[in-house]
C-alpha cells in the first residue's frame, strides 16, 4: 500500500467517525482500526513471527524488528501468510495461536 493510499483511507475513515462536537479528528482511531484490520495483514504477520521466534528460537523472518526493505526475507513466506490469516480468523488471540 502506498503512503498516499493510507492517508486517503485514514482521512475517509476519520470523516465517518468524527464526533459532532469536533473535539477530535478521529485519525488515531482510524489508524488503530486500520492496523488491526484484515486489510492490513502486516500486523498479524509481525505478531505470528514473534510467536514463532519465542517457540523455535528464530523467526520465519529473522529480523524481528524490520519487515521492510532493509530486513531479511521470510524463509517460508507461504507459512507466514497462512499463520497470519489463521491468527486473524481466530480473533487475533495469542492464546489460541499457542495451543
Amino acid at each position: 500500500m502506498k503512503p498516499a493510499s493510507l492517508r486517503w483511507r485514514l482521512r475517509e475513515s476519520a470523516n465517518r467517525r468524527s464526533p459532532a462536537d469536533g473535539r477530535t479528528s478521529g485519525r488515531r482511531r482510524a489508524l488503530a482500526e486500520w492496523l488491526g484490520s484484515t486489510e492490513n495483514p502486516l500486523t498479524a504477520r509481525v505478531i505470528v513471527n514473534r510467536i514463532w521466534h519465542l517457540h523455535f528460537g528464530r523467526g520465519i523472518v529473522a529480523t524481528l524488528d524490520n519487515f521492510g526493505k532493509m530486513g531479511e526475507k521470510p524463509t517460508h513466506p507461504e507459512l507466514l501468510d497462512w499463520l497470519a490469516v489463521e491468527f486473524m480468523n481466530r480473533g487475533w488471540s495469542i492464546n489460541r495461536c499457542t495451543v
